[in-house]
């Protein structure tokens, strides 16, 4: 881990500087995520539902293998996202273009 983040930061700071961005940098939490399943997808008033059916765990969801949200499904296993956040449109335009939106549930 140190060899990534250098001398008192030093390498993230000039990957900051390189490419105009902040990079948060944590340790691995021993969290696991269980296999990914395809999200089942409800749009209604501007609000996109995911179905993961798992009531109140972490999930990550992935549209072409890249992470686009991580967010805790409610208590009935669902994540609304409103369309009109930067998120939501994203990913709406992702639904709109047939691609598939994935999910993994921490254990």
């Amino acid at each position: 881990m140190s060899r990534v983040i250098g001398k008192k930061g030093a390498t993230v700071n000039e990957l900051e500087k390189k490419f105009g961005l902040h990079l948060d940098i944590e340790p691995l939490s021993g969290e696991y995520y269980q296999e990914r399943r395809i999200a089942g997808i409800d749009i209604k008033n501007k609000i996109i539902y995911l179905n993961v059916e798992v009531p109140n765990q972490q999930v990550k969801f992935y549209v072409d293998n890249i992470l686009i949200l991580q967010a805790r499904s409610s208590g009935k296993g669902i994540v609304r996202i409103k369309i009109q956040s930067d998120t939501g449109s994203a990913l709406y335009n992702y639904i709109k273009a047939g691609k598939s939106v994935e999910y993994s549930v921490s254990q």
